[in-house]
């Protein structure tokens, strides 16, 4: 790796990094929110789908903006965007204000994971490197779910769940003014798209849309993302229900942390021979066949079988996320690649925060809720994988013709 593709990489994993802080922060911290704002379970279960929804829909914004002004100016932007959302959150009155202020803050962190992934993708062209890189850049995606939880659930209990967002706030103004100075350009401006390329940029996004491989792995990235969303969402409530503190929620989302990181380092070290698209096939079989294991043995209130199972389930996020990321973004081309990075955000967290807002039709009161819901997403899984190799291969002889 040269140094200047190494520079890029450790600061689009910052970048992500400091955009996820946004979500786990607080995650411990929900049965105290719900308390303290008079609001039931379900409406801060449907908070973070509402987040993930707004995040969805925020990120085409900034490809589009990062494929005209660059990477960095789009990335500064978006962070002063999410310090006022933070504030806001911070003095919320009432569970509305909060709404507001978790939208807001999405809009503005959606720029970290369009430009994260841009930037690797600027900057690593071959499929091989590829591959590689987006395995280190999920590594660095589980610094924010392994550590965040445990400092956002420490403040929480000392000092109440406001002093979580305040914490954020101020730790993202600082990130805003160390970007400033160590965040290179990557996109140069004689490969950015102009505002008269709208109609090019439009017809980029068809063609994506339209194309079975690309959703594929857009689709598949969402569901694999919901594994690990729904259970920073739903563990709080399963654990309160059993009677576990904060504390230990926190520790249970290190082991599933530690799980993807062990995960994808083994992506990293695939051999190049083996095609990526078979792995992939392999890890969507084999999350369905843990799931349903875990739903047939009932496992909600056996906290081994709780780890063995969250242990399995993250080593195979591990493997599987990159090679969703890597496979979709290999149909971007050099000038669009921020509008490429959007799209697939942009179906990521749209079909992850639908997703989430199914969670609100279970109420968790054991492990076996959050089982029996990621039975119903690996199923999902498997039929949009079988689904879209089939319309693919009925494409294939029209376009040939």
């Amino acid at each position: 790796m040269q140094p200047d593709q190494r520079h890029a990489l450790v600061t689009a994993c910052a970048v992500l990094a400091m955009g996820l802080m946004a979500v786990d922060f607080f995650n411990p911290s929900l049965p105290a929110i719900t308390a303290a704002l008079h609001t039931t379970q379900a409406a801060t279960k449907t908070l973070v789908a509402t987040y993930l929804v707004a995040l969805g829909l925020a990120q085409p914004f900034y490809g589009s903006y990062s494929d005209r002004h660059g990477r960095r100016p789009a990335v500064l932007l978006g962070l002063a965007i999410a310090i006022v959302g933070l504030s806001v959150s911070a003095v919320s009155t009432g569970v509305t204000m909060l709404y507001v202020g978790r939208v807001c803050t999405a809009c503005g962190t959606a720029a970290c994971a369009v430009v994260a992934r841009a930037i690797v993708s600027d900057v690593f062209e071959r499929a091989s490197s590829l591959r590689s890189a987006f395995a280190w850049f999920t590594m660095a995606s589980q610094l924010s779910p392994a550590l965040a939880p445990v400092f956002g659930a420490a403040i929480q209990q000392r000092w109440g769940w406001r002093a979580c967002f305040f914490t954020l706030a101020a730790a993202t103004a600082l990130h805003l003014v160390v970007l400033k100075r160590v965040l290179r350009e990557t996109h140069p401006p004689a490969a950015r798209s102009t505002p008269t390329a709208t109609s090019a940029a439009r017809a980029t996004y068809i063609s994506l849309l339209c194309n079975p491989t690309f959703m594929r792995h857009g689709i598949g990235s969402a569901l694999i993302m919901s594994f690990s969303l729904g259970l920073y969402a739903m563990l709080p409530y399963a654990f309160h229900a059993l009677g576990f503190t904060p504390i230990e929620n926190a520790l249970f989302y290190l082991l599933y942390a530690s799980a993807i990181l062990l995960g994808s380092a083994l992506a990293m070290r695939l051999p190049l021979h083996w095609a990526s698209e078979s792995v992939y096939a392999a890890c969507v079989a084999s999350f369905a066949t843990l799931c349903m294991l875990a739903w047939a043995l009932g496992i909600g209130r056996n906290l081994q079988a709780m780890a063995v199972f969250a242990m399995a389930l993250g080593t195979l996020c591990g493997i599987a996320a990159p090679l969703a990321l890597a496979l979709g973004m290999a149909h971007a081309c050099s000038h669009a690649r921020g509008a490429a990075s959007a799209l697939q955000g942009a179906i990521k967290m749209g079909c992850a925060g639908l997703v989430l807002l199914g969670f609100d039709l279970v109420h968790i009161e054991d492990f076996d809720g959050v089982v029996t819901i990621f039975t119903g997403i690996s199923t999902l899984l498997v039929a949009t994988h079988v689904g879209s190799i089939a319309a693919a291969r009925c494409h294939a002889p029209q376009a040939h013709d």
